[in-house]
């Protein structure tokens, strides 16, 4: 359950940012159409987990387009003002990733480390860290 509650939590963030099911009827309907399909299909504790996953795996995907889509932004925000960075943009690599991998060159860029901070506290401890793919270089 506990696992069921911050998926959600997770996709409605990244659907607040990037807006696609919110301005979208076709999308909205979709969504919807899905959730009904996966509670119905199995169990309430089955379904559950179905929507967890699907919940995740949505947040998930959006985080890697948004990664390449804010690459410029991050880039400048967190990368200019250091001499040990990790460039944002990589296809097929998370924020969190890219931000883990600044911290643990040392960047000490104070916009880098209060959204790390940030990302720490809203999904666990040491998620920036825990998060990095180092099969992306």
């Amino acid at each position: 359950m506990k696992r069921f509650i911050f998926s959600v939590l997770l996709l409605i963030a990244a659907c607040f940012i990037t807006k696609v099911l919110i301005l979208s009827k076709i999308g909205l309907v979709l969504l919807i159409v899905s959730l009904i399909h996966l509670l119905f299909l199995r169990g309430i504790k089955k379904s559950l987990l179905a929507i967890s996953d699907y919940f995740w795996a949505s947040a998930y995907v959006q985080d890697l387009a948004w990664n390449i889509i804010l690459q410029v932004p991050f880039n400048l925000l967190f990368c200019t003002f250091t001499t040990n960075y990790y460039l944002f943009g990589k296809a097929g690599e998370t924020i969190s990733s890219c931000v883990g991998k600044n911290i643990r060159l040392g960047n000490t860029n104070k916009l880098l480390i209060g959204f790390c901070k940030f990302l720490d506290f809203s999904l666990g401890k040491n998620h920036c860290l825990d998060s990095i793919q180092d099969d992306i270089k």
